[in-house]
C-alpha cells in the first residue's frame, strides 16, 4: 500500500499514475522508473532492469528468455506471445493468450470458455470446456489437464475475477462493505437497494460503477448516516448527476417514494439560485411558489407531465430576475412600468423575453404594476423538412439495416412514419402495445389505437421483451417496462440521449418529424390526423394548411358514404 498526499493507493492505481517517469539510461526512452541510480549509474526502466527481467524456458521455443506465465501457468517469452497464430477455437490469426488442451486460443476465446461454462461431454458436469475428442468439448480433468478454473467460494465454474473468486462473489463482499452502518453491520433501510445491486446481469461493470461511480461514494456516505434517508435530506445535497442518479436507485428500488423530480427539484435548486441573488429574493420566492409551482403541479394533476418541464421553470424564474435587475438600471420600480417600457424590454431582449408574460401576470394579480401587455410570438412556418426521397430511404434503413442499435431503429420509424414527437416516442411502455389474435398490433397514442406494420410492430415487441435493456438492474415486477429505458434506474433514456442516438444514425428529429406530419396531412383531413397521431385539432388543421389539400369534397361526400354503407 502506499500513501500518498490523497490518502492510500493500491499497487495498480500507483503504478498507473504516481510511479515516477524518466528517460532510461540504457534504452534512452521515458519511461517507468524501476531502479533509481546510485553512484553514477542511470536510472532504468523495467524492460532494463536487471532483477525484474526475469527469464526461464519458453514452452514454445525452447530459448531461456525473459518473458511472463500464460493462463495455464507456462512460460511464454515475449517474442512468442507476440507471434499471431491460428486460434483452435474461432480459426482467426492472433496472438496467443494461453496453450490449452485444445490447442492454442486467442484472448477473446479465452474469455468466452471461462464465461460460459457448458456441460462435459463426458462427465457430464458443468464446468469450463478447455478440451475435445471424438464425443465433444471436455472440461479440464476429462482432457488430462489440471486446469479446472472454479470460484473458490461458490464453487461455480468460470473465470476468476480476483483471489481466486468469481465476479459475483466479489460483488456480494463489495456491496456488503459499501452498505455498511454505523456499526459495521448492513444498514437495514438500505436493504432493498442491495438486493437491487446484486442482481445486476454483469456483475464486472456493477464492480466497475461501485469502484469508480460518485454516485456509489454518495451512497456510502449514506449507509454510515444514523437517520432515516429522505428527499428532504438528498435535496441538501449538490445537486449534480450523482444525486440525481442515487435519488432514481432509491426510488426503483422502493427505498424512497416516488415524485415528480421535475417540479420538486425547483425548490432546492431555487434556494441555491437565491443565495446568490438577494436583492430580490422577496418578489422572485413568492413568484415561483405561489404562482409558477402552483400553476404546473395543477397541469401535473391533470396529465404526465412532460420531460424537461423544470428547465422551463427555470427559465421563467431567470427571466424574472434578469428583467428586475433590468428594471434596476433604469432606475424604476414595478408600479412605475408602462407598456413602453415592456416593449422596450422585448425588443432588446432574446428570444426568451417573452417568458416575462408569467412574472407580469403574477405581480398584475398582486396589484403591483398596472396591465401590460406581452404580445405572443407569431406562428413561424417550418424550415427545416426533410426530402421525401432521403425520408424513405431513412424508414427503408429502419426495417431492412439490422447493424443500428434496435432502439435507434424503432424510434425512426415511429418517427419518420408518424410523426411521433420525441417526448411522447421515449415515455412508451410495453403496456402500450396490445396484441390481438388476429396478429394484428395495435400502439396506444393518447386516447387512440395505431395500427403498426407487421415489421415495426415486431421490432417494438423485442424492446419490450428485452427488458432492462441499457439499465444495468433489472426491472422490478409492477415497475413500468419502458421500451427505451435509459441508464437511471426506473427512468427511459433521456431527451439529449435520444438525440445523440438519431444522429449518429443520419436522422434530426425536428426535420424528419415535419416531413412526416406534412406527407400525412396531404393525404388525411385534418379530424383524422389528429385522431391518428394524437394531436391537437387546430394543430392538425394548421399542417393540412400548410399541405395545401382541401378536403370539403371529403366532407360532403361523408353522408353519402354512410347512407351507402348502411
Amino acid at each position: 500500500m502506499f500513501v500518498g498526499d490523497d490518502g492510500p493507493l493500491c499497487v495498480n492505481c500507483y503504478r498507473r499514475d504516481h510511479r515516477p517517469r524518466a528517460r532510461c539510461g540504457r534504452c534512452n526512452r521515458v519511461r517507468i522508473v524501476s531502479r533509481r541510480g546510485k553512484n553514477g549509474e542511470p536510472d532504468l526502466c523495467e524492460s532494463c532492469n536487471p532483477a525484474t527481467r526475469a527469464t526461464a524456458t519458453c514452452s514454445q521455443c525452447g530459448r531461456d528468455r525473459s518473458g511472463h506465465r500464460d493462463a495455464t501457468g507456462e512460460w511464454i517469452c515475449r517474442s512468442c506471445a507476440r507471434v499471431p497464430r491460428a486460434c483452435s477455437r474461432c480459426g482467426r490469426s492472433r496472438p496467443v493468450h494461453a496453450h490449452l488442451p485444445l490447442g492454442p486460443v486467442c484472448n477473446t476465446c479465452h474469455i468466452k470458455l471461462h464465461d460460459h461454462p457448458e456441460h462435459c461431454a463426458s462427465c457430464h458436469e458443468l464446468r469450463v470446456l478447455i478440451g475435445r475428442d471424438d464425443h465433444g468439448p471436455l472440461c479440464g480433468p476429462c482432457a488430462g489437464s489440471t486446469l479446472d478454473p472454479r470460484c473458490r467460494t461458490c464453487k461455480r465454474p468460470g473465470r476468476h475475477y480476483s483471489d481466486e473468486k468469481c465476479a459475483r462473489c466479489e460483488l456480494h463482499e463489495r456491496v456488503d462493505d459499501l452498505l455498511a452502518g454505523p456499526n459495521g453491520t448492513p444498514n437495514p433501510q438500505l436493504q432493498p437497494v442491495r438486493e437491487l445491486l446484486l442482481a445486476a446481469d454483469r456483475p464486472n461493470g456493477q464492480i466497475a460503477w461501485l469502484m469508480r461511480s460518485d454516485a456509489a461514494q454518495l451512497l456510502r456516505d449514506l449507509a454510515r448516516r444514523e437517520d432515516v434517508v429522505t428527499h428532504n435530506y438528498l435535496d441538501t445535497l449538490p445537486q449534480n448527476r450523482a444525486e440525481t442518479f442515487l435519488r432514481a436507485l432509491l426510488v426503483d428500488a422502493g427505498v424512497l417514494p416516488a415524485r415528480n423530480e421535475e417540479l420538486e427539484r425547483i425548490r432546492p435548486w431555487l434556494e441555491t439560485f437565491l443565495a446568490d441573488q438577494p436583492d430580490h429574493a422577496r418578489l422572485i420566492r413568492p413568484f415561483v411558489h405561489w404562482f409558477v409551482l402552483r400553476r404546473a403541479r395543477r397541469a401535473a394533476a391533470r396529465r404526465r407531465y412532460q420531460a424537461r418541464a423544470g428547465h422551463h421553470l427555470r427559465a421563467k424564474v431567470r427571466v424574472a430576475h434578469e428583467f428586475l435587475a433590468w428594471l434596476d438600471t433604469l432606475q424604476l420600480d414595478l408600479a412605475e412600468l408602462d407598456q413602453a417600457t415592456i416593449d422596450r424590454w422585448l425588443t432588446q431582449g432574446t428570444s426568451q423575453a417573452r417568458e416575462i408574460r408569467s412574472f407580469l401576470a403574477w405581480a398584475r394579480s398582486h396589484r403591483l404594476t398596472k396591465e401590460l401587455r406581452v404580445p405572443f410570438p407569431p406562428r413561424q412556418q417550418p424550415e427545416a423538412m426533410l426530402e421525401e426521397g432521403e425520408r424513405w430511404r431513412l424508414l427503408e434503413r429502419c426495417f431492412n439495416d439490422t447493424t443500428p442499435p434496435l432502439d435507434t431503429r424503432a424510434a425512426g420509424a415511429l418517427i419518420l412514419l408518424y410523426g411521433l414527437p420525441l417526448i411522447r416516442i421515449r415515455s412508451l411502455t410495453a403496456d402500450h402495445l396490445e396484441h390481438h389474435s388476429d396478429e394484428r398490433t395495435h400502439l396506444i397514442v393518447g386516447a387512440h389505437r395505431l395500427l403498426l406494420p407487421p415489421k415495426l410492430a415486431d421490432m417494438l415487441s423485442r424492446l419490450a421483451e428485452a427488458g432492462s435493456g441499457r439499465s444495468r438492474y433489472p426491472t422490478r415486477p409492477g415497475a413500468r417496462r419502458w421500451l427505451f429505458p435509459g441508464l437511471v434506474p426506473g427512468a427511459p433514456l433521456s431527451a439529449e440521449g435520444f438525440n445523440v442516438k438519431l444522429a449518429r444514425f443520419g436522422l434530426h428529429t425536428r426535420p424528419a418529424r415535419n416531413a412526416a406530419l406534412i406527407s400525412l396531412a396531404a393525404q388525411l383531413p385534418s379530424a383524422v390526423l389528429a385522431d391518428l397521431v394524437g394531436l391537437h385539432h387546430n394543430t392538425a388543421a394548421r399542417w393540412s394548411q400548410l399541405a395545401a389539400r382541401d378536403w370539403h369534397d371529403f366532407v360532403a361526400a361523408r353522408p353519402m358514404l354512410t347512407a351507402g354503407s348502411e
